[in-house]
């Protein structure tokens, strides 16, 4: 799965203004290979999560449809600054907890971390994720899901996407990493740079698939 990563940079008097131009991004549904959208505010910035199947899905709807949804919007208007990366999901990489008992309310809470690894630690990355990354996230309260995304074109940079309920206290990859992640007999930097944002979900911002089914991860399920 393709995920397309969108920050901007709204001044306080415009924020308004951008609320309102999103709703017209809910055309989007109904675009093939299109499987939902998601975001809220940071202190600075909104920022949104927006799926897809893969990059030919997400290139049709692109050179087809975006550039008038964006007129619609007014956001090009509405922002000082727009910032959008493109990450693949790691298929093997990923927690979803929405059939536990411990999960009882909709996803209300959206976090993102962005990492750059140290260079030449990628295999104990890799072991990080097998022993340390899925039994934490396994257990957290308030989780929905998580999944681990690699960046299109830059090796060695990654991005975790998670949601949880509102009232949740969410898990920090970088947390479980920092001041040092210890194997036997060494502690190791696997970082080189992190960035976490942590945001109330905008209802009014989440676009679910037109028709959705399993792979549809940004509705909660009903009960």
């Amino acid at each position: 799965m393709l995920l397309k990563m969108i920050r901007c940079d709204v001044a306080a008097e415009r924020r308004e203004a951008f609320a309102t131009g999103q709703q017209a991004w809910s055309a989007v549904a109904e675009r093939p290979g299109f499987l939902g959208q998601a975001g809220g505010w940071t202190e600075r910035q909104a920022c949104l999560a927006s799926w897809w199947t893969d990059w030919a899905a997400y290139s049709g709807f692109r050179k087809e449809l975006h550039d008038h949804l964006l007129a619609r919007s007014g956001h090009g208007l509405a922002c000082d600054r727009i910032e959008v990366s493109y990450w693949e999901a790691v298929p093997e990489e990923q927690v979803d907890r929405r059939g536990s008992s411990d999960v009882r309310e909709a996803p209300g809470l959206l976090q993102v971390e962005l990492l750059e690894l140290a260079p030449g630690c990628l295999p104990e990355f890799r072991e990080f994720l097998t022993w340390r990354w899925h039994s934490a996230l396994a257990g957290s309260t308030g989780l929905h899901e998580a999944r681990l995304c690699r960046h299109r074109k830059r090796p060695g940079r990654y991005l975790i996407w998670s949601l949880w309920a509102a009232g949740a206290r969410p898990t920090s990859f970088a947390g479980l990493l920092q001041p040092g992640y210890r194997i036997p007999q060494r502690r190791l930097q696997l970082l080189r740079s992190h960035e976490a944002m942590r945001m109330p979900l905008e209802t009014t911002w989440s676009v679910p698939q037109a028709e959705a089914g399993e792979t549809s991860f940004l509705v909660p399920e009903e009960s």
